[in-house]
């Protein structure tokens, strides 16, 4: 006569359950090792660089300083006017490096819809995702933009736009 082992069905349900238990552990296990060893897609160049330099303006920003900053695009006058940015231990003006009377004879007051850096670093992030060519150069001491060169749409004309950040001094 043969001997065979008999099992109870809930001992062999419960043997098939932990195994499906164990391979999903394992299976949970390898996918999250390989989020983390796979870096994703490479990161564009341009943003790289500018998160790179935003990180640095972050960590040397002056408490106190002024620049100007010039503009140029295909658009009014006193838009295109210099005008200076200073900061005061946080507290941001902006003001024409020169008096000039506007067309209507009144004394102009601060630049239209004006920029100071941090502006700019948002500027050239929108413009990274979104222009069709960028150009920009970067201070090598505090990281801020220097010059910045934006053409939205090749294909049209008159949507450029350049900024000049210059005369950049720590202020007492």
């Amino acid at each position: 006569m043969k001997a065979s082992v008999k099992t109870k069905p809930s001992f062999q349900v419960a043997t098939l359950l932990a195994g499906v238990v164990l391979l999903m552990i394992v299976f949970v296990s390898a996918g999250y090792f390989f989020t983390i060893i796979d870096p994703g897609p490479p990161k564009d160049p341009v943003i790289a660089e500018l998160d790179q330099r935003k990180a640095q303006w972050t960590a040397n920003e002056p408490s106190s300083y002024s620049y100007t900053v010039d503009r140029e695009c295909y658009c009014t006058p006193d838009y295109r006017e210099p005008y200076t940015v200073t900061i005061d231990q946080g507290f941001r003006s902006f003001g024409y490096s020169r008096t000039f009377e506007t067309p209507n004879l009144t004394r102009a007051g601060g630049p239209p819809e004006p920029v100071a850096i941090q502006d700019l670093f948002q500027l050239l992030n929108n413009a990274a995702l979104h222009a069709d060519a960028l150009s920009v150069s970067y201070d090598s001491e505090f990281g801020y933009p220097e010059t910045i060169r934006i053409d939205w749409q090749e294909a049209q004309a008159d949507d450029e736009q350049y900024f000049t950040i210059r005369d950049f001094r720590q202020l007492p």
